[in-house]
């Protein structure tokens, strides 16, 4: 086996253990989240997260268009091929269409957001909840761009790094906007 193979073993387990270890911690946060909206907010804000919740990720599902796993390998390719001017095109577009997308969801979700709360509840009653949360889809698909093009660049540990952050910030602002709003937090 040449050195060539070994490195890409290594690299391989490198990004196996920190994504098994980010996977690891996000799930414990999650975890910690969740028993937190149940101790604060009972069943029924239990049940209206995880509608709220289950909701956006449909409307992030379809906004994104699948352009972050497409433009991993398009960059995948352009990387190993050593073609640095058709890799920073493709980048330059890429992050084009995280915005345009990113954009296009918060857009969408704003202007059915009445919509939205009728089929997720039944009534209208959550419509200022779905434009709220609106800015979330900008954000998540603005960080899918962003470990799009550090996986691509094999920036494994800055992404673990962003990750653990991303579930703690995320932790210690939920609960708080839990605690101070209740049920509408």
């Amino acid at each position: 086996m040449t050195g060539g193979g070994t490195d890409n073993y290594k690299q391989s387990l490198k990004a196996t253990s920190i994504f098994g270890g980010v996977q690891f911690y996000t799930i414990l946060i999650t975890a910690v989240r969740s028993k937190f909206i149940a101790l604060l907010l009972g069943p029924v804000g239990m049940g209206i997260n995880g509608l709220l919740t289950i909701t956006i990720g449909i409307v992030s599902s379809i906004s994104q268009l699948g352009i972050g796993t497409s433009a991993v390998r398009e960059m995948s390719k352009a990387y190993t091929a050593g073609n640095e001017d058709q890799l920073a095109y493709i980048v330059s577009v890429f992050r084009k269409l995280i915005w345009f997308t990113g954009s296009l969801g918060l857009l969408l979700c704003m202007a059915f957001s009445p919509l939205l709360s009728l089929w997720t509840f039944g009534n209208y009653e959550y419509t200022p909840h779905f434009i709220a949360l609106s800015v979330t889809l900008l954000l998540a698909q603005l960080t899918i761009g962003k470990n799009s093009v550090m996986q691509v660049f094999r920036r494994y540990t800055l992404m673990g790094k962003a990750s653990v952050v991303g579930a703690t910030i995320g932790l210690f602002t939920t609960v708080p906007i839990y605690y101070w709003l209740g049920i509408n937090g």
